[in-house]
């Protein structure tokens, strides 16, 4: 054979160098039993912490977020196949279904959507900590803060992407944060505040 699968022929002479007879070997290739994946994305962006090897995983959402993320998959080999079943609702979980190449050997990956639990009381967006204006917004934003503190903003769209994401802003007493939003396409959003000790989630409508 030349190469794999393929055929490699014995052929046998008699002495009379008339009579022959041809034996053949047909060599296949079993079927791959890997059923793992090189790759699981949730909108886009490789899970945190994947490892081929682990099948369950914890994702949480923003608060009031409603859509299911989209998830998605890389088998590890070419010919095995995968399928996404989503989540119904959030909270919820999507499964990732891998076959192998076999159709025998499978493995379920797991990832468990859940939501924030809301706006921290201590560093509420109504107390006087900080305030967030105009909201409705359409192209700009500004965040006062009436206190000095270090934080971390983040924006998300309904379905869990990030859209806006800063680190260590030191903001002392008076500072305004402005956050130009223009680009972003009319509809509901979700402002994120992290400080040390809280987190601050607030809705934000784009008009």
């Amino acid at each position: 054979a030349t190469s794999l699968p393929g055929t490699t022929n014995v052929v046998v002479t008699a002495e009379d160098e008339t009579n022959q007879s041809t034996y053949s070997i047909n060599f296949t290739i079993a079927p791959n039993d890997d059923a793992i994946l090189s790759d699981l994305t949730v909108n886009a962006t490789t899970i945190l912490g994947f490892n081929p090897t682990t099948l369950a995983y914890d994702y949480e959402l923003p608060y009031g977020t409603t859509t299911v993320p989209t998830v998605d998959a890389i088998t590890n080999d070419i010919n095995a196949t995968y399928v996404v079943n989503d989540a119904a609702s959030l909270p919820g979980t999507t499964n990732v279904v891998v076959t192998a190449e076999n159709e025998t050997n499978q493995s379920t990956y797991s990832i468990n959507f859940t939501l924030q639990t809301g706006i921290n009381s201590e560093y509420g967006i109504n107390n006087s900590c900080f305030s967030i204006y105009p909201n409705p917004a359409t192209s700009l934003i500004n965040i006062k803060f009436n206190n000095d503190l270090l934080f971390t903003l983040m924006i998300f769209d309904t379905k869990g992407s990030c859209l806006y994401h800063k680190t260590d802003i030191n903001a002392s007493k008076g500072f305004v944060k402005k956050v130009n939003v223009k680009n972003f396409n009319k509809g509901i959003y979700y402002f994120k505040i992290i400080t040390k000790d809280n987190t601050i989630i607030e809705k934000l409508v784009i008009e």
